[in-house]
């Protein structure tokens, strides 16, 4: 496995700050990947190694500092023990949304957490997009637009093989994907 680094430093130069946390990943897999995000409150939200694994976050205890993670720890307890693809994504207003698949290729769902400053992650949908057991959605870099609408195109996957990937899809939510 591969050690687990933050890093950071100021965009006008100068040394980077790293911090190494007391974590490991796959890193021989591509989908092992790690991903940051920051909400309104300032907390640096952090989701790594995950190919159809038990959710690994963390979260800064304090606002923009890299070097201040937690442990550890679920974010809704729900729908965290098979993910793949994490995705922090930011609404124009700052919200931060967290989207991911549970499940495996071919037999999985896409769901979605909102991270809220005062009372922290909450589901908005799980499934947001349900593959009913038979297929699963491949979704690609989901986006609010400016006037605060949820854009998301995905297509779908048979099996895990990706020639049976068909039917390219589009929705847009302008509740924040509750509906």
């Amino acid at each position: 496995g591969g050690e687990v680094v933050v890093a950071a430093r100021d965009l006008a130069g100068g040394a980077w700050a790293t911090t190494a946390l007391p974590a490991t990943a796959k890193v021989q897999d591509a989908h092992n990947g790690a991903v940051l995000g920051i909400s309104p409150d300032g907390l640096l939200h952090l989701a790594y190694d995950h190919h159809n694994d038990p959710l690994r976050y963390r979260q800064s205890r304090l606002p923009h500092d890299c070097a201040t993670f937690g442990p550890e720890r679920a974010m809704t307890g729900e729908r965290e023990a098979r993910v793949t693809y994490p995705q922090f994504v930011n609404a124009p207003d700052g919200s931060l949304f967290f989207f991911y698949r549970d499940g495996m290729s071919g037999d999985g769902d896409l769901c979605l957490n909102r991270y809220d400053p005062e009372r922290g992650w909450s589901v908005v949908r799980q499934p947001l997009i349900a593959g009913l057991g038979r297929c699963n959605p491949y979704w690609w870099r989901p986006s609010f637009g400016p006037e605060g609408d949820l854009h998301l195109a995905w297509c779908w996957r048979d099996t895990p093989d990706a020639s049976t990937n068909h039917d390219l899809c589009y929705a847009r939510s302008s509740d924040g994907g509750r509906t």
